[in-house]
């Protein structure tokens, strides 16, 4: 651990002086994470570590900084509070840990789960430092098959696809309006409100819309509703309704249910409706672009349901390029068709890519096992 960040840990950490022996333990508890584990446990019937410095406990923390494990200060403390807790089960949906898998090694008799959390990049997987001479869990419940094929040859696990945790917890609703949403990736660090590619999708189908008199309504991911707006204001895009979702949990879900056409780049959110059953397209514009011209225009976007390699460039409900016209046609197809026809045509592709199960129960027999 860097002397500046553990400095900051030890100034800026709410510092715990008691803990619980508990069967089951939540690795991570950034944002929603506790709250997702309670949909299938008792918040009574697991403690929490955190991994980023929210919460320490004085007395582990003290046993890490004098215990003999040969590793730096922060691995230390995740192992000493493993050991004092005395978990017999852990869960983490932080996936990209890569500590988290090197744990069952020194707990053999500890079972391990890792929950995917959301879309992986390619990057997002090269940058997995794991290996299989030590990288080993009980359990890895992941987003599709082509995601458990790619782990594999990283991390020794039992790989069961669900889809979507959090989408597996929500109701399939029917109901919608005849309104058309785009979900947004915008990150915080970006230097323009809008990124190049996002604008460009937006420009295309609003100026569209406007003619239909239909308003683009956008979701945001973060808080920067009055500098997106002013943004496109600014560039004559004036048919935009656009939306945050707060922080409230599960909230964006919710929100998407209620339209009839959802469109997005690569969002995990989009994954998620198709498997709600709402019909979503995606335009992956800048998926077949070099690392230049994303150094540029915007965040990287990964071609449609990557890392899957059988997928062309251009399907009935996506396309990873901007052609302007392909881009209409496939969005006048998809809207206009009925919702339960447009299911059953791509009920093999989305299956394939996000399988769904209700309520979560194979990941719940799992871990109550």
């Amino acid at each position: 651990m860097k002397l500046n960040k553990a400095i900051n840990f030890l100034l800026f950490s709410k510092w715990k002086f008691l803990y619980k022996e508990k069967y089951f333990l939540l690795f991570d508890g950034f944002r929603d994470s506790k709250r997702k584990l309670s949909n299938i446990l008792s918040n009574q019937n697991f403690s929490v570590l955190y991994t980023r410095g929210e919460e320490i406990n004085f007395s582990i923390f003290l046993s890490a900084l004098f215990s003999y494990w040969p590793k730096k200060l922060s691995t230390r403390y995740l192992i000493e509070y493993i050991r004092k807790t005395n978990a017999k089960v852990i869960v983490t949906f932080f996936d990209t840990h890569h500590g988290f898998f090197e744990l069952k090694k020194i707990f053999p008799n500890k079972k391990f789960i890792a929950i995917q959390a959301g879309i992986k990049s390619k990057q997002g997987l090269k940058k997995l430092k794991c290996n299989l001479r030590s990288s080993e869990i009980d359990h890895y419940f992941t987003i599709n098959e082509y995601y458990s094929k790619q782990l594999k040859k990283k991390i020794k696990a039992n790989y069961t696809s669900i889809g979507s945790f959090n989408a597996n917890q929500i109701k399939i609703n029917k109901y919608s309006t005849n309104e058309i949403i785009f979900i947004s990736k915008q990150t915080l660090d970006y230097d323009k409100p809008v990124p190049h590619h996002e604008f460009k999708i937006i420009a295309l189908i609003s100026k569209y819309l406007e003619k239909k008199k239909i308003k683009l309504h956008i979701l945001l991911k973060h808080d920067i509703k009055n500098d997106y707006l002013k943004y496109l204001l600014d560039r004559n895009l004036n048919n935009i309704k656009v939306i945050y979702a707060r922080k409230k949990y599960l909230l964006s879900y919710k929100i998407c249910q209620k339209y009839k056409l959802i469109i997005n780049t690569d969002s995990t959110l989009g994954y998620e409706m198709l498997s709600l059953k709402k019909k979503v397209i995606f335009i992956n514009y800048g998926s077949r672009e070099n690392d230049k011209w994303i150094k540029k225009n915007g965040y990287p976007v990964t071609p449609f349901g990557y890392p899957a390699s059988g997928f062309k460039d251009n399907g009935f409900f996506w396309t990873n390029l901007f052609d302007k016209k392909r881009i209409i046609n496939m969005f006048e197809k998809n809207y206009s068709m009925d919702i339960k026809k447009w299911h059953n045509k791509n009920l093999k592709t989305i299956s394939s890519i996000i399988p769904r199960d209700g309520n979560n129960k194979i990941v719940c027999n799992c871990i109550k096992k």
